[in-house]
């Protein structure tokens, strides 16, 4: 049976046409073998992007399609009748961008959309799940989050705080409501390549505890790129990209997390550190040269700080110290060395030996050896 769509403008009806065409030429050809196989079309959202339909109900001037939104469902259906899964893709990434859509400022929404846009678009592997946590803010983004959920067609979980945590502790909160095998950590301003989540699927064992970190290239709060590697960053400045610890560019299996669980709040240790040292030291850690995203420095950036040589306390380049050792000279110092350096010592007495004893007895013994040092060095 026919049916008579409500378009309001020629425009409109064009747009339509053209998604009836993307629909039965790009969509239904490939829905059956894929969705067999339960794989994933590699840049078909790029394609979608390019077309046009990832932002049709923003304004043009934010880099959307300035559709009413009575258009951007109806082409939805026309999606949907080639390819459901796609069109629900479409709809979670278009709801994605509401929020600085709706409630950013204009100088929020004429930087960050369009990038956001592109970012999501551009993802060759959907997510399957998205845990926000809101920490404690006063500009609306709870109600924000919360209207959010309620539109999207796939599991959203909105974890309002009552509190601030800080940056660390809110990302622990959020995922420890996360349901899935392999759990990836983003910063709400960095810009994401378009095969990250489908390159370090691809190389993760899920059922092992694990932690994957990859490249990323660092760009300024205009957008411009002043690094194409944080890998060779770090080694001009002496620093082996094996201590690169920043959690934007981590993933971890949910059985590292059921071996290690999390940092205590009062302990003040980031849940990237707590993630980086056990997996170096325990041999959980794989590093991926490939840079797969956009990291963004800026004033309001809580965690952009970049190690040099100058860092170092107690090794040298060159004098061939393990990563685990470089990675506590360079993170665990005064004023907070005691209980931080206790909170460690405490999990590998309540958990280490279970995992490999030796490994244990190791970084043990670097732990105790950097707080000596430390001590010995106040005292001179």
């Amino acid at each position: 049976m026919a049916v008579d769509r409500l378009l309001p403008t020629s425009e409109a009806r064009d747009l339509l046409a053209l998604v009836r065409d993307i629909a039965d030429k790009e969509l239904a050809p490939r829905v059956e073998e894929h969705e067999r196989s339960a794989t994933y079309p590699e840049g078909l959202f790029a394609t979608l992007g390019a077309a046009g339909l990832l932002g049709l109900p923003y304004p043009e001037e934010w880099g959307g399609g300035g559709q009413p939104y009575e258009v951007y469902l109806q082409v939805l259906e026309e999606l949907a009748r080639g390819w459901a899964t796609i069109a629900l893709g479409t709809s979670v990434h278009v709801l994605s961008c509401s929020g600085i859509a709706e409630f950013g400022t204009d100088e929020q929404r004429k930087r960050f959309l369009p990038e956001m846009l592109e970012s999501l678009a551009a993802q060759t592997r959907p997510p399957d799940e998205l845990i926000v946590r809101d920490d404690a803010s006063e500009d609306g983004t709870v109600g924000l989050l919360n209207a959010f959920a309620r539109r999207v067609p796939f599991r959203v979980e909105v974890v309002a705080g009552d509190r601030r945590l800080g940056y660390a502790q809110n990302f622990v909160a959020a995922s420890q409501a996360c349901r899935g095998s392999l759990i990836f950590f983003a910063d709400q301003d960095d810009v994401w390549r378009p095969t990250k989540l489908a390159t370090v699927a691809d190389r993760v064992r899920r059922r092992t505890p694990m932690a994957v970190f990859h490249d990323f290239a660092l760009i300024d709060d205009q957008g411009s790129r002043f690094a194409d590697s944080f890998y060779d960053l770090l080694t001009e400045r002496g620093i082996p990209p094996v201590a690169a610890l920043k959690g934007c560019s981590m993933a971890v299996t949910r059985a590292f997390i059921d071996t290690w669980g999390w940092p205590p709040p009062e302990s003040r240790v980031s849940h990237d550190f707590w993630v980086a040292l056990l997996a170096t030291a325990f041999d959980q850690r794989q590093n991926l040269p490939e840079p797969l995203i956009d990291h963004r420095l800026h004033g309001g950036n809580a965690s952009g700080w970049i190690p040099e040589d100058s860092s170092r306390e107690f090794t040298q380049a060159g004098d061939g110290a393990a990563p685990a050792r470089l990675l506590i000279d360079l993170v665990l110092k005064p004023p907070r060395l005691k209980p931080r350096t206790q909170t460690f010592l405490d999990v590998l007495r309540e958990r280490g030996d279970a995992v490999d004893a030796a490994a244990t007895e190791n970084l043990r013994r670097l732990l105790r050896a950097n707080l000596r040092r430390h001590r010995e060095a106040a005292r001179a």
